[in-house]
Parts: structure tokens; sequence; C-alpha cells
């Protein structure tokens, strides 16, 4: 598997553990310093710690809403043991009789760290 195939596996690894609701495989394939940026309050989160809140209140919305991300095609790009990934995504769902979709972008930084690929920045953009 190439460097970039790793990198996007890592990052599809996360997405696969957040539509499941898997918060600790989702935590294991982030860094221990990982920044998650989305369109929710207050919309910065540093760190396991907040990032294990802000997966406890994705899951809570998550079955809510029965909602799911998928990713799209991707550019990804690698140097030095770091990857730079963004790709389209879609958020899908449903509220009390009508489904939703809302389209947007994932963009994601990882890190390689002992032969493992983890992410370090996590962005959701709306569009």
């Amino acid at each position: 598997m190439s460097e970039k195939e790793a990198a996007l596996n890592a990052l599809r690894q996360v997405i696969y553990a957040i539509n499941a609701g898997d918060n600790n495989a989702c935590l294991s394939g982030m860094s221990a310093n990982v920044v998650i940026v989305d369109d929710v309050a207050p919309f910065h989160r540093a760190g396991r710690q907040e990032a294990e809140q802000w997966l406890g209140r994705l899951t809570n919305t998550r079955e809510r809403l029965h909602a799911s991300v998928s990713l799209e095609s991707a550019d990804v790009r690698v140097a030095s043991k770091k990857a730079y990934i963004v790709a389209p995504g879609v958020l899908k769902g449903s509220l009390v009789e009508s489904d939703f979709e809302m389209n947007g972008l994932v963009t994601a930084t990882l890190v390689e760290c002992n032969g493992k690929w983890l992410i370090d920045i996590l962005v959701w953009s709306g569009r």
C-alpha cells in the first residue's frame, strides 16, 4: 500500500468509526494533540480530552438524526511523514419525517507515528 493510500485509509477508518459510534476507534486514530474544527460551537477543539467530548456529543446527535458521513474521491498529498487530505463529503440523515443531505468538505492533516497514520487536524466545512 502506498503512503497516500495508507493515509487515506486511516482517515476513512476514523470516519467509519464515527458513523458506527465507536469513539475508542476514533480516538486511537488521532494524535495526542488532535485539533477538530467543525460548524458546531465552540468550533475549535484541541487535544484528546476535547476530542473525546466532541465524539460523545457527535454520537448523541448522530443517533438522533440517524446521520452518517461518506467521503468522495480525495486529493492526498504526502511529504516527510505528514499527509494533507481534502475530500468532498456528504452528511446524510433524517429529521422527523424527512431525509436530509448536506454536502461539505473534509480536510485533514495526518502524521505518521511508528508506522501508523494518525489524524492531527480534522476539519468539516459545510457547503
